[in-house]
Formats: structure tokens, C-alpha cells, sequence
């Protein structure tokens, strides 16, 4: 038991720290919620459970979660008329995330979002 909260408990720290290490918001989003559902399995793997973390830790992760959600599907791609295109010359360029972003993950989360 000792070794599974020493564990987790390295694993959220990591990832609280691995929050603190990027300046990308969307990284820090993923981060969080990972580092927040590690202290919710802290909390089932403890003897003596604290409601008030298992509270705290998942408002976190439905903070963090849903803004992720959220920065993820604005990562999708914007048509630009020719007018518009004169203005904005980076708009042909995409990066490797932007192209699996739009081809592979954003019709699952639109279908996700709808769900719920």
C-alpha cells in the first residue's frame, strides 16, 4: 500500500511540476487534470479518506479538463477567404499537432461535446 502512494503521489508531483515547466496553456491544462486525478487515486488508495480533496480535486479536474476540452477544439483550423488570406501570409502553414488535431481528434470531441 506504501508503495502504491509513494508512486502516485510522485506521479501528480511530476506533474504538477511538468505544469510549471511549459508556457503552453493547453500543456498546462493536460498537466493539471493529470496531476489532479492522481491525487483522486491517492484518495482511494489512503485508510482515512478527506471528502474535501476528493471535492477540491474534482472541481480541479473539471476546471482543467473542460478548458483543455475547450483549447483543443479551438486548435482547429480557420478558412480564410482569398481577402483574408493576403493579411494573414502563416495561414497555409500547419503544424504537426494542428494536423492531427483536425483530422483525427476534432470530429471525436465535437461528437463528445454534443453527447453531453
Amino acid at each position: 500500500m506504501t508503495n502504491t502512494l509513494r508512486i502516485l503521489s510522485n506521479l501528480s508531483s511530476a506533474f504538477f511540476t511538468a505544469s510549471g515547466m511549459w508556457g503552453d496553456l493547453l500543456l498546462i491544462r493536460i498537466f493539471l487534470t493529470c496531476a489532479y486525478a492522481f491525487i483522486i487515486a491517492i484518495q482511494f488508495t489512503r485508510d482515512h479518506n478527506e471528502y474535501e480533496m476528493y471535492v477540491w480535486a474534482f472541481a480541479c479536474i473539471y476546471l482543467h479538463g473542460s478548458s483543455a476540452i475547450r483549447l483543443i477544439i479551438d486548435e482547429g483550423t480557420v478558412k480564410l477567404d482569398e481577402n483574408q488570406e493576403q493579411v494573414c501570409p502563416f495561414s497555409s502553414y500547419s503544424s504537426l499537432f494542428n494536423y492531427l488535431i483536425n483530422n483525427i481528434l476534432y470530429s471525436y470531441i465535437v461528437l463528445f461535446c454534443n453527447i453531453i
